[in-house]
């Protein structure tokens, strides 16, 4: 079995279709014993005005139901996301780092303990055995379709394929329905401004849009797959790429969103699509039994502007292993580090030969209506040693690539500033420790 934290204000109910629904209720025993996570909870004085502990009990229940021995860091980063205005969050880490001490029980041994209910009454989060017959059960069926009407008598449908000749199916049955993967994009639009869609079509069950296979030559991911099965094989090959998985949203957004949704959201600041295209990144694009195959830049032709022609989706992205060589880095510059969305974005791919530059690809995000490559400053860069002053002529050339405009996040003096320096420190670091660019005080611990 697999837990996963979620924000339930991106979930439609009908997604929950095959999965068991837990919330912090069904922790506790039928004869009233906190689960561990709880205990721990109370035991370091954890909570307060009680708002916040909900969340994080179940950010924290996921992460001990993974039988892992989380460091600081590890746990920090499952608790991203759920904000604490009374504790100061001390308290909480400090439970949690309690709960995970290296002689704790086993999550099974741990479970054991728990008095369990011979049937599912809502108080066996951790009977497992009894979870996986129920989630059995729901699966015999394997098809959810719904359909209602609204205060105006107008049908809104909800449906779920599960596989690709079903969706092309639905595809070519309804007119202009929306696909939804994940819900990250499309949830808060629901959920804060009431917006209705007549026709939605849930792909996240698709099976051939799922999943990731490698090859010679590198990784296909399917559309539908999430940012948190993504990111184990991204980090692998791409660390820096991962690291920029881990900035996005927090584990219960990366749990919904998918890397096809992403891309396919064509915001200004894509984290994925940022990397992706200055990694050379391909997509596969389906209408019917039609496919095509086209670049993620060729993908994105101007301000939430896209190639995808009508009943045509994502079916895959495909991103090559680095050749040797190749030096790639990526950035996220934010206001908060976390759950944040970027005011400038930026992925840089070169291969060094001989300390020159032979090939070189320059990405930005939010600096302009759309994400794209800095063809000026690519074109300063190429054929020129790897140097300070190299860098410092092609920053330069950025002013003609980019005429970044104000929004809530940034100024255009700030943004073409920024944009400048993150030159610059891809630079440094290929030349200085990497300790010395570093900055990330959450992971020590002070006296």
């Amino acid at each position: 079995l697999r837990y996963r934290t979620i924000n339930s204000c991106l979930h439609p109910l009908p997604q929950v279709d095959g999965q068991v629904l837990l919330t912090v209720e069904d922790l506790k025993t039928v004869d009233g014993h906190l689960h561990p996570v709880q205990q721990a909870l109370v035991e370091a004085h954890a909570s307060q005005c009680g708002y916040c502990t909900p969340g994080i009990v179940m950010s924290l229940f996921a992460l001990y139901q993974s039988g892992e021995l989380p460091d600081r860091e590890a746990i920090v980063n499952a608790l991203t996301g759920n904000l604490c205005r009374c504790t100061g969050y001390r308290p909480i880490i400090d439970a949690a780092l309690g709960l995970f001490e290296s002689d704790r029980p086993t999550v099974v041994e741990g479970n054991q303990r728990m008095n369990k209910s011979p049937g599912f009454s809502g108080r066996v989060a951790t009977d497992e055995s009894t979870l996986r017959e129920l989630l059995d059960s729901i699966k015999r069926s394997h098809r959810l379709s719904l359909q209602g009407s609204t205060s105006t008598g107008k049908t809104n449908r909800y449906l779920l394929p599960v596989d690709l000749a079903e969706l092309s199916d639905m595809l070519g049955q309804y007119e202009n329905p929306v696909l939804l993967a994940g819900g990250t994009d499309i949830g808060p639009i629901v959920s804060q401004k009431s917006q209705k869609n007549k026709t939605i079509i849930f792909i996240g069950k698709v099976k051939e849009l799922r999943g990731i296979v490698r090859s010679d030559s590198g990784i296909t991911i399917g559309s539908a797959t999430t940012l948190t099965e993504v990111y184990p094989v991204i980090a692998r090959y791409y660390p820096a790429f991962g690291e920029l998985l881990l900035r996005f949203g927090s584990p219960a957004v990366r749990n919904l969103a998918t890397i096809g949704g992403n891309i396919a959201g064509r915001s200004p600041v894509s984290d994925t699509a940022t990397a992706l295209i200055a990694l050379d990144g391909m997509m596969a694009l389906r209408v019917g039994n039609t496919q095509r195959i086209l670049s993620v830049e060729a993908f994105l032709t101007g301000a939430k502007h896209d190639v995808l022609a009508p009943g045509e989706l994502i079916e895959s992205i495909f991103l090559p292993f680095p050749k040797e060589g190749t030096m790639f880095s990526a950035y996220k510059i934010t206001k908060r580090h976390d759950c944040d969305i970027a005011a400038i974005s930026a992925a840089f791919s070169m291969e060094l030969k001989d300390n020159r530059i032979h090939q070189v690809r320059v990405c930005y995000g939010g600096m302009s209506p759309y994400v794209k490559r800095a063809a000026h400053c690519e074109r300063a860069l190429t054929g020129r040693p790897w140097a300070a002053d190299t860098i410092e002529t092609a920053g330069h050339m950025l002013v003609k690539d980019f005429e970044p405009t104000t929004d809530g996040r940034a100024s255009p003096g700030y943004r073409m500033l920024v944009a400048k320096n993150l030159l610059q420190r891809w630079y440094l670091e290929s030349t200085l420790p990497p300790e010395s660019l570093q900055v990330r005080a959450y992971q020590k611990t002070y006296e």
